[in-house]
């Protein structure tokens, strides 16, 4: 359901901006949810040696642990990258 509403939404908000402000902001937008998403994961794949190093857990189990928990946290409206990984 907020899926559905969330499309709504970014219809709502990018189509009427497209329209007044032209293909530029829509491609000024679209780089910046490109660049922030590439971001998140090069910065998630460069962390996961390092908690498993210090953690002192094999890299298999960090990730066979934590994936539930952030597959949960990614699903979520609110996720604010606090994920927590019980082993």
């Amino acid at each position: 359901m907020f899926v559905l509403i969330q499309w709504i939404m970014w219809a709502a908000l990018v189509l009427p901006l497209s329209a007044t402000l032209g293909f530029d902001a829509l491609t000024a937008l679209a780089s910046f949810v490109l660049v922030a998403c590439g971001l998140i994961v090069a910065v998630t794949l460069m962390l996961y040696p390092l908690a498993s190093f210090v953690g002192k857990i094999p890299l298999k189990d960090f990730i066979k642990h934590c994936a539930p928990v952030q597959v949960i946290g990614f699903s979520t409206r609110v996720f604010t990258g606090g994920t927590t990984c019980n082993h």
